[in-house]
């Protein structure tokens, strides 16, 4: 890495985002309800359209996605649609099309790298020893047309969204009966897919412009409406030590389901969600086991 490389880098790291909340409650947040958070990122040029478009160009294929987002708030069973095109000629459309880019893991690219960085240790001392204290770290940047829709989903961090550029709503629900959610979350566990067959009940907005944000909790199911201009929102996302069980818990009770039994959820209990964690653990190091016998095997060969 060049010396000018590591110069700039060491600049971003010393823009502190400065996340601010209007109560102060940030870390009796975590891990429970989303909030409204405000930050000093709007003005950083490494976040708008240009740069991100010269991003996607940059990173490897597979860190970008890209399609149309003219969507239903649940998702089609056929996916959004795929968009003519490389990435930059999305990028210079996105004002006459509606589309959605992702670009993922700014962690491991500088100058990006001491940005996020930058946001999450101030995050750090909230989250304290609070679920385990914080662990892995990632964030991505989203870039949408103009009424643009993300359908309904949950993630399984947490996550601290920025608005950069151009505005949206977030509308985060709740279901009246705890047991739907339950079973949309433990029915998709393990399977890379976690959007809602059905819209929750209870729902609270988060109106973002530049300068906004919102801190979501780990499930809390969600789904984004783009408004005026192209909007740019950096997401920088953790784990916990209790988020990393949970998703194991949620991954057994999806097998339990499956032989028709009706499991508690994540959450019930602290020994037996440990019981559930350790046996999908020892069950991946079961499944991982052949495989390095078969390679130690090839080496003797």
């Amino acid at each position: 890495m060049s010396s000018g490389t590591d110069g700039e880098a060491a600049a971003i790291a010393t823009r502190s985002p400065s996340l601010r909340t209007d109560d102060g409650s940030f870390a009796a947040a975590i891990g429970r309800i989303p909030l409204p958070v405000a930050h000093t990122l709007a003005g950083e040029e490494l976040l708008w359209p240009a740069a991100a478009k010269s991003l996607a160009q940059a990173v490897p294929p597979g860190w970008v996605t890209y399609h149309g987002a003219v969507l239903p708030t649940i998702m089609p069973s056929g996916g959004p649609p795929k968009l003519d095109g490389g990435v930059d000629e999305v990028f210079d459309k996105l004002s006459q099309i509606c589309a959605s880019v992702r670009i993922y893991h700014l962690q491991h690219r500088d100058p990006y790298r001491g940005l996020v960085h930058g946001c999450l240790d101030e995050v750090e001392p909230l989250v304290g020893t609070t679920e385990g204290g914080m662990r892995e770290r990632d964030a991505s940047l989203f870039v949408g047309s103009p009424g643009a829709v993300v359908p309904a989903h949950f993630d399984r961090h947490h996550n601290v969204l920025l608005q950069i550029t151009g505005s949206k709503d977030v509308f985060v629900g709740m279901f009246r009966d705890a047991a739907v959610g339950h079973e949309e979350i433990e029915s998709q566990a393990g399977t890379g897919i976690n959007h809602l067959h059905t819209l929750p009940e209870h729902v609270q907005v988060f109106h973002l412009e530049p300068g906004d944000g919102v801190y979501l909790p780990p499930y809390a199911f969600h789904w984004v409406e783009g408004r005026e201009g192209v909007s740019v929102a950096l997401s920088c996302s953790f784990s916990t030590e209790m988020s990393e069980r949970t998703e194991l818990v949620n991954r057994c009770n999806r097998r339990l389901r499956r032989i028709g039994m009706r499991p508690n959820p994540a959450g019930s209990g602290p020994a037996r969600d440990a019981t559930k964690a350790a046996v999908i653990r020892s069950w991946r190091a079961l499944r991982r086991r052949p495989r390095r016998w078969s390679a130690a095997a090839d080496r003797r060969a």
